[in-house]
């Protein structure tokens, strides 16, 4: 199931987010960790370059565009969120990033 999708602009301040199934008190967790995460990883990427971070059962598929960083979190069936981004960079002659995040 995708648990949220997340746009937050260059200096890490969100500005739209959607959680389905995520607790109230989990989702200041998932901000400030999606965003470390973009902070740490988004720089110098090209634009609509897939990244793909993984943690437990959980898959994060995340980019930058323009001025805005978008994050999707998924797992169970969405799995595949990360063999998409795979094939999507394969694509387009682009190595996928993948990263080893802790949250």
């Amino acid at each position: 199931m995708i648990l949220a999708v997340l746009f937050a602009n260059s200096e890490g301040n969100i500005l739209v987010e959607r959680f389905n199934g995520v607790p109230a008190e989990e989702r200041l967790h998932w901000r400030s960790f999606l965003v470390k995460l973009g902070a740490e990883n988004l720089r110098g990427v090209k634009n609509e370059e897939l990244l793909v971070a993984c943690h437990k059962s959980v898959y994060i598929v995340y980019t930058v565009l323009g001025d805005v960083s978008i994050y999707v979190v998924g797992k169970d069936e969405y799995d595949e969120l990360a063999w998409v981004a795979g094939e999507y960079g394969k694509r387009q002659n682009q190595e996928t990033n993948k990263v080893k995040a802790s949250y």
